[in-house]
Parts: structure tokens; sequence; C-alpha cells
């Protein structure tokens, strides 16, 4: 997803859809008790404790050092997710960015038709992010994730098997 909209801004900023950018923009702006009460929703967006367990499970080797290093690097990638996120959703879309990310993408399919590139775009991000949002939590958990790829494997052997059996025939 972060892929995508870095490919909608470059195009957008291409072909000159992109606002005026003002970087006072990205300095808080408001009272200090609405500055204070985003800190709460900021700090949940980097709470991942139901994923502890599978995270650690998952480690190779299982120790402290390793657990703090993928913890590290989770919250590395979340903050970069996040700051290219905020800060082109606001190059592309203003201040008046009210919500998420993939319903403005939606208003560019509706005002942006004729353009097959940005649509497809557009539409592939929302697709990928649905697909992750439903698929992403269920392969957390450990015995879902090596019963998928058992089916996987079953399949592709199954797949292969047929074609080995083909070329012996022939």
């Amino acid at each position: 997803m972060i892929i995508s909209i870095i490919i909608i801004f470059v195009y957008k900023y291409s072909i000159g859809l992109v606002l005026p950018f003002d970087p006072k923009t990205l300095w808080p702006s408001g009272t200090w008790i609405e500055i204070l009460s985003i800190i709460p929703a900021s700090l949940d967006a980097y709470c991942f404790q139901q994923n502890t367990f599978p995270i650690y499970a998952s480690l190779k080797p299982r120790n402290t050092k390793t657990m703090k290093k993928a913890a590290f690097n989770g919250i590395f990638c979340a903050f970069t997710t996040y700051m290219i996120t905020g800060i082109l959703g606001v190059a592309m879309y203003g201040t008046e960015i009210d919500d998420f990310i993939l319903k403005y993408f939606r208003q560019d399919i509706d005002q942006n038709r004729g353009d097959k590139f940005l649509c497809a775009v557009c539409f592939a991000s929302m697709l990928g992010f649905f697909i992750s949002a439903i698929l992403g939590f269920p392969f957390f958990f450990l015995a879902y994730r090596r019963n998928t790829s058992s089916l996987i494997l079953f399949i592709k052997n199954k797949l292969f098997k047929q074609e080995e059996e083909k070329k012996d025939d022939e």
C-alpha cells in the first residue's frame, strides 16, 4: 500500500494534481488540549501486544535480544509508514483530510474516470489493503500459517506431479 501511495503521489505531482504545499502544515496546530488528545491514539498505533507471542514464536534464536530487535524494526517500519502516509496524504489532499486515505483514493477514482493509470493504482491499493486486512491477522496465528503453507505445498505437489506424469507418459 505504501508503494502505491508513493506511486499515486508521484503521478499526481507529475500531472499537476497535487495541491500547493505549505510546510507549516507539518507542525502541530490547535490548542494544547487538542494536541495532547491525540497522544493515546498515536501510542495505540504502535502497540502490538496481541502479536507478541506469534512474533516471538517465529524468531530464531528465541531470546530477548532478537525480540528487542524485532520490536525495534516493527516500530521503525510502523513509524516510517505512518509518516509517509501522513505527509503524502496532506500533500495530495490538503489539510481538509480528515479520514482514512482510502476514502480519498475512492474520490480520485470517481473524479478521474478517464485516467486509467490513476484509477488502476488507486483500486489496486484499496484491494491490497482489504486483502491484507482480511488475511493479515489470521496469519499471525502459527496454526493457521502452518495449515495454509501445508495446503499450498499440497496443491503445488499435486499440480507438478500431474505434469511430471504427463511427461513420463509421452
